[in-house]
C-alpha cells in the first residue's frame, strides 16, 4: 500500500509540475537601403504572459540582453506551467530602477558586457550605432531616477496556441518619428533620452 500511495503523489507532482517550453525569438527588420546599422543592443526584462488582461506568468530574475551581432542572444526561452493561457506578453525595455539602485550585477547585467555607464553609475536601457542617410546616429538611452527614468513597457497580442513567436523590432520606425538630423547623438539621461524613450515600444510587433 506504501509502494501504491507513492505512485499516486508521483504522479499527481507530475501532474501539477508539468511544464511546456515557449520561446521568444526577437527579429530585426531592416527596412530601408538607407540604414545601416552598425550596432543594436537593448535590454529585455520583467516579462510577463497574460490572459484576458490578468497576469499567468511571470518569469523570475527577468534580465535579458540582447545582441542582434549575436544570434545566440536573440531567443528568450520561459519555462512555464502547461496548463497556462495568454494572449499577451509584456516586457520592459531596459532595467528598473530597483535593480539598478543595488549597483552592479552579474550575468547579462556584467559591467563588462559593455551596457553599463560607469560615471553615471546606472545600466544603458537601449543603444544604437547607425548610419542613416549619410548622416550618423549614437543612441545611449538610460537612466532610472525621477525625472528620467528611461525604462518603458511593452505590450504584444499573442496567438497562445503557438509555442514559439517571433517579435520584429524596427529601428526604422524610430528614426520615422525622430528629427535624427538635430536630435543624432544622445549619451546620457535627459529630455531627449527620454523622448527617445517613449518611442522604443512602437519599434516592437509580432510577426
Amino acid at each position: 500500500m506504501k509502494f501504491l500511495g507513492f505512485i499516486v503523489v508521483l504522479l499527481i507532482s507530475s501532474i501539477c509540475f508539468s511544464q511546456k517550453q515557449v520561446v521568444f525569438t526577437f527579429e530585426l527588420d531592416h527596412g530601408s537601403a538607407n540604414l545601416t546599422i552598425d550596432q543594436l543592443r537593448y535590454y529585455i526584462s520583467s516579462v510577463k504572459l497574460s490572459n484576458n488582461k490578468t497576469v499567468t506568468f511571470t518569469e523570475q530574475e527577468s534580465y535579458h540582453l540582447l545582441d542582434h551581432s549575436d544570434s545566440n542572444s536573440l531567443s528568450i526561452r520561459l519555462e512555464i506551467p502547461e496548463d497556462t493561457n495568454f494572449d499577451q506578453i509584456s516586457f520592459n525595455v531596459g532595467v528598473d530602477s530597483a535593480k539598478n539602485m543595488k549597483g552592479v550585477h552579474g550575468g547579462d547585467l556584467d559591467p563588462t558586457k559593455g551596457m553599463y555607464w560607469t560615471w553615471q553609475s546606472g545600466y544603458i536601457n537601449f543603444k544604437l550605432e547607425a548610419n542613416v542617410n549619410n548622416h550618423s546616429i549614437s543612441y545611449h538611452i538610460g537612466g532610472f531616477m525621477h525625472p528620467n527614468n528611461a525604462c518603458r513597457e511593452v505590450q504584444l497580442p499573442l496567438n497562445s496556441t503557438s509555442d514559439h513567436f517571433v517579435i520584429k523590432i524596427s529601428p526604422e520606425k524610430l528614426l520615422d518619428q525622430l528629427d535624427y538630423r538635430t536630435i543624432h547623438h544622445v549619451m546620457s539621461p535627459g529630455h531627449h533620452a527620454n523622448l527617445i524613450a517613449d518611442l522604443l515600444p512602437s519599434l516592437f510587433s509580432v510577426k
